[in-house]
């Protein structure tokens, strides 16, 4: 699931979930969701430290690659591509709205479920209007703060003493009161994450 993560929020994995807006349960429901939607199939995100060349089967893709599949609202990963099984999913509602809200669901082996957010910006439609590239950014819950002075950063470094209004500390992470709330920190969580991650669509899954 590590590797999931890293994909979808770069500071997810890296951060612990540390100072990122979460929800037991999902803010954004099925009426909420708006075109234009992702299109299926293969995506990789853009990392100027690993180069990939796209055209070979994923089997041979190098193991910095970060990618994932999408289907009809399932986010799935399987094992780096080298093997059949996956080792983790999520579903994914991209809700109406500017900026564009992504709620990813998480559910454990135990069936707790923990809802992250982002933001998405579209770049590229296809022919049919659907998502081939986007930017993106995890929803924090505030700026953090400078780094200690000995250059060790620590998890209390990373935690926000100024969450966004309408957000409450809990843990690590945030709890926003309403929907208001979690909109306001998504928009404003973007000028704290430049430069922005992209995602391109490479091809149709199974190719």
């Amino acid at each position: 699931m590590a590797r999931s993560i890293v994909f979808l929020l770069a500071a997810l994995t890296l951060l612990g979930g540390c100072n990122m807006v979460v929800t037991p349960t999902p803010m954004f429901d099925a009426g909420d969701a708006a075109e234009p939607d992702l299109r299926n199939g293969l995506w990789l995100a853009d990392s100027a430290d690993c180069k990939v060349d796209t055209r070979k089967p994923l089997l041979r893709w190098p193991d910095c690659a970060d990618w994932m599949i999408y289907r009809d609202g399932e986010l799935s990963f399987p094992d780096g591509g080298k093997a059949s099984d996956d080792d983790g999913r999520v579903t994914a509602l991209l809700a109406s709205g500017t900026p564009r809200v992504w709620q990813l669901t998480v559910t454990d082996a135990d069936g707790v479920q923990v809802n992250f957010y982002a933001g998405i910006e579209p770049v590229e439609l296809d022919g049919r209007g659907r998502i081939i590239h986007y930017r993106y950014w995890p929803a924090l819950c505030g700026p953090s703060q400078p780094g200690s002075t000995d250059g060790e950063e620590t998890v209390s470094d990373l935690v926000t003493k100024a969450p966004f209004p309408g957000l409450t500390m809990e843990g690590g992470g945030c709890l926003p009161a309403d929907e208001a709330a979690l909109r306001y920190a998504v928009a404003a969580s973007r000028a704290l994450t430049e430069p922005l991650k992209d995602a391109r669509w490479i091809r149709d899954a199974g190719r």
